[in-house]
């Protein structure tokens, strides 16, 4: 590796920070970056899509992933909101390495002498091998040379801003230490090439359950039933008899059902009787989304009044009164698509790197 690749590679280090100094007139706080939150926004969305779908659709195999996300969501938060921050009290003048909650005794901000960026590198993986880059901590350094860190982990440009302004704020000097030489990383080409060939099939393995799990549900709980339905909608009719209506009650939770739309007509085709229990062709599911519609259907059909229904002339024991598609199914079907999407980055990314 040249030089001049090291050097265009550290310039294109991330400009990425986790935490920033929050100014007031009375403190100086570190807080987290809005990226954190919205990478916990992201898991909880996500968990709670899955939920609310195994909750109206008993897809119970997404209940794991469901709540494995809503976890992860509530463990990242509990480590931004409970994280030991160093907190700075201006009206006191003290110093408060892990918050103002903590334990740990103040020490005064006069002890310190200056403040200090550290940096050191860190190896990163990319899709043409390993390559290394600088991270930066701001630290302030009292004058028996002890290092308390107020940020860590963040970019050049974004480090030597907060140290800046917090240098002028506290009327302390800013120096520089390298924790680590800044030299030319080591050629991991051969350990790259060894580690996509081991994690190659893995890696496909992985991307393909998640489309797998996608494509199937999605074919079977939506276009199956919209292609039925389309197709119903130019089949013969006839008059029906209803003998049976009612809303069943499917799993109970805690203040929460599910149901479906149970309805029992007879027809006749050709002077030959038939019987079925099919509204439409998305009544067979157990949902609680829609409820009051459901309700609405089935004040609507009565036991013993006379509907207009399709049947298959090719299967005329097939039969169904609704031809409609309703509102949630494609709810249901941008939820696969948004399933199936890690699974095809991860294909996608790994193909590339092959």
């Amino acid at each position: 590796m040249s030089d001049n690749s090291w050097e265009d590679r550290l310039e294109s280090a991330p400009n990425y920070q986790a935490e920033r100094l929050v100014f007031r007139e009375h403190c100086i706080k570190v807080r987290p970056t809005w990226k954190a939150y919205l990478v916990v926004s992201i898991f909880w969305g996500v968990g709670l899509l899955l939920l609310l779908l195994c909750w109206a659709q008993e897809a119970w195999p997404l209940l794991v992933f469901g709540c494995i996300m809503l976890l992860l969501g509530i463990w990242m938060i509990v480590k931004i909101v409970f994280a030991k921050r160093p907190y700075l009290d201006l009206e006191t003048r003290q110093f408060y390495p892990e918050g103002r909650r903590s334990d740990a005794l103040p020490l005064g901000i006069g002890e310190f002498h200056r403040l200090e960026i550290a940096s050191k590198l860190v190896t990163k993986r990319s899709k043409s091998g390993f390559y290394s880059y600088p991270v930066f901590s701001l630290n302030a350094v009292t004058r028996s040379d002890q290092c308390y860190p107020i940020l860590q982990h963040g970019s050049e440009k974004i480090m030597r801003e907060e140290a800046k302004r917090l240098a002028e704020a506290l009327f302390l000097s800013l120096s520089e230490r390298e924790t680590e030489p800044a030299t030319p990383p080591r050629d991991w080409s051969k350990a790259v090439q060894k580690n996509k060939k081991l994690l190659f099939l893995p890696r496909i393995l992985f991307g393909l359950a998640f489309v797998t799990v996608a494509v199937v549900f999605g074919w079977l709980e939506v276009v199956t039933p919209c292609r039925k339905a389309i197709a119903s909608r130019s089949w013969p009719t006839t008059i029906a008899k209803i003998t049976s209506s009612e809303l069943q009650r499917g799993h109970s939770g805690k203040g929460s059902s599910t149901y479906k739309i149970e309805i029992e007509f007879e027809y006749q085709v050709d002077e030959l009787s038939y019987t079925s229990e099919q509204y439409d062709f998305f009544s067979s599911m157990y949902t609680n989304v829609g409820v009051a519609r459901m309700r609405e259907i089935v004040s609507q059909h009565p036991v013993g009044a006379e509907v207009i229904c399709r049947y298959d002339a090719e299967n005329p024991s097939e039969a169904v009164i609704s031809s409609e598609i309703p509102g949630r199914v494609w709810l249901f079907g941008f939820f696969f698509l948004v399933f199936a999407f890690p699974g095809v980055f991860v294909i996608w990314i790994t193909l590339k790197e092959k």
